[in-house]
């Protein structure tokens, strides 16, 4: 899958591409010296990581905070955040190999993503949660999805 197919896809704009582009290159290039994903092709990353990170979106409207746990490489967060940036979304990310990446990634998109909507974190959250470290992408603003986050626990 190319670029330009996730951009009619997902209607997106010319700085969610330039966005992503620059994540997908980013991805490579830090991946040849920490071993981030097996997925270090660009149309790959554009097919198995852009795409199946934004297919929520084609089924339901997404709204409020978003947690996810066991991010790995940023997967579904950082895309969701590109492609919909009115959204808060906390990553979550036990491996501190990770995390940096993460850090750095944001950091690059600071020019045209607003910060202020991601948090990283690695395995306990600052304010004490142990938080299972499973993929889980859930919306905390979503009634429904409530009890799921109770299986995070306060020390």
């Amino acid at each position: 899958m190319k670029l330009e197919e996730l951009k009619k896809v997902f209607n997106l704009n010319e700085q969610q591409v330039n966005q992503l582009d620059l994540y997908a290159n980013f991805l490579i290039a830090y991946n040849e010296k920490v071993n981030l994903t097996a997925i270090v092709e660009y149309e790959d990353i554009i097919e198995k990581h852009f795409y199946d990170s934004l297919i929520p979106l084609l089924h339901k409207d997404i709204k409020g905070t978003l947690v996810d746990v066991g991010t790995g490489a940023g997967f579904p967060g950082v895309v969701l955040k590109i492609v919909r940036p009115d959204l808060k979304v906390l990553l979550l990310e036990p491996l501190n190999k990770r995390c940096v990446f993460l850090n750095e990634l944001i950091n690059k998109l600071i020019q045209s993503l607003d910060p202020r909507g991601f948090r990283v974190f690695g395995t306990t959250h600052p304010s004490g949660w142990q938080c299972p470290r499973n993929r889980v992408l859930m919306e905390l603003d979503n009634p429904d999805t409530l009890p799921l986050s109770r299986s995070c626990q306060c020390k």
